[in-house]
């Protein structure tokens, strides 16, 4: 059967690797606190994963970009190569 205690200070002391005695309650503090770390750990590393995966997707849209823009100077530049010069369209006007 689990024993109570009135106060802390008649726990029992545990005494951790370094000899410093802990009370169990300051233990469980411990493992709560590095299963924080290991919880936020694990956060920021998805969030630095989520920033690549923005960088990329801004990498392919500048891409996207670029040819959208490549693609209407060759278009406009075509269009002027079919137009007629100048001279014939005077000539088909009169």
């Amino acid at each position: 059967m689990a024993r109570r205690y009135g106060s802390a200070s008649r726990r029992p002391r545990q005494h951790n690797a370094a000899g410093d005695t802990m009370t169990p309650p300051q233990q469980h503090d411990v493992a709560a606190m590095v299963a924080r770390e290991r919880v936020s750990e694990r956060e920021r590393e998805r969030e630095r994963e989520r920033e690549r995966e923005r960088e990329r997707e801004r990498e392919r849209e500048r891409e996207r970009e670029r040819r959208r823009s490549a693609r209407r100077k060759r278009d406009k530049q075509a269009q002027e190569e079919q137009r007629l010069p100048l001279s014939d369209q005077i000539g088909l006007m009169v």
